[in-house]
C-alpha cells in the first residue's frame, strides 16, 4: 500500500494559521524541516494536518480535492512509463496522458496541492515534470481513474490494459 496520511478533522481559524505558521517559520530558520509544515498550515492543506500536529484535522482545502489528487497520482504511478510497457512506448503518441501532464494551475484547486505533495513533500516524485497544464486536464484524468478502477486498480498494469486506460 503506498504511504497516505491519515485523515484529519481539524479547523484552524485565519488567526490560529497565521499564528502558528509564523512560529513554524521562525523555527524554520533554525531547522529547515518545519519549512514544509509552515506551507501545510499556510496553504491549508489540512488532509497532511497530522504531519503537523500528529493528530487529525478537518478540511480546509476540502478533503475530496486533497483525496482525488492522492488518487489520480497513484494512478499515474501504476501508469509511470518506468513500467514495463515495451520498447514501442512514445510518449507523444497515442499513450499522451501515461504521464502525468499536471493541473490548470489558475483554474483548478488540485493544482497546488498536487505541486506541494511533488515539490516540496517529496511524494510521487516520477510525476515531478511540468505541474501546470496551462488547461483542463481533470475530467480526463476523472475518466482515466474510473477505468483504473474497474480494472481493480493494478499496480503494473499491461499495455492492453494501460491503452484502455488511457482511452487510445
Amino acid at each position: 500500500m503506498l504511504w497516505r496520511p491519515k485523515e484529519s478533522y481539524m479547523n484552524l481559524t485565519s488567526y490560529e494559521r497565521l499564528m502558528l505558521s509564523l512560529k513554524l517559520r521562525s523555527l524554520a530558520e533554525e531547522d529547515p524541516s518545519y519549512a514544509p509544515q509552515a506551507e501545510i498550515i499556510e496553504q491549508g492543506y489540512t488532509f497532511l494536518y497530522s504531519e503537523v500536529f500528529g493528530s487529525t484535522a478537518e478540511p480546509e482545502l476540502p478533503q475530496e480535492v486533497q483525496e482525488e489528487v492522492f488518487d489520480i497520482l497513484d494512478m499515474f504511478r501504476a501508469l509511470h512509463p518506468g513500467h514495463e510497457v515495451g520498447p514501442d512506448w512514445n510518449p507523444e503518441g497515442n499513450r499522451y496522458y501515461q504521464k502525468f501532464r499536471g493541473f490548470d494551475g489558475n483554474n483548478d484547486p488540485h493544482y497546488g496541492f498536487a505541486r506541494f505533495l511533488i515539490e516540496k513533500f517529496g511524494r510521487f516524485e516520477e510525476s515531478k515534470s511540468e505541474l501546470n497544464s496551462h488547461g483542463p486536464t481533470l475530467s480526463t484524468y476523472r475518466g482515466m481513474f474510473r477505468r483504473w478502477k474497474a480494472l481493480g486498480k493494478p499496480s503494473s498494469p499491461t499495455e492492453e490494459q494501460i491503452d484502455g486506460i488511457i482511452g487510445s
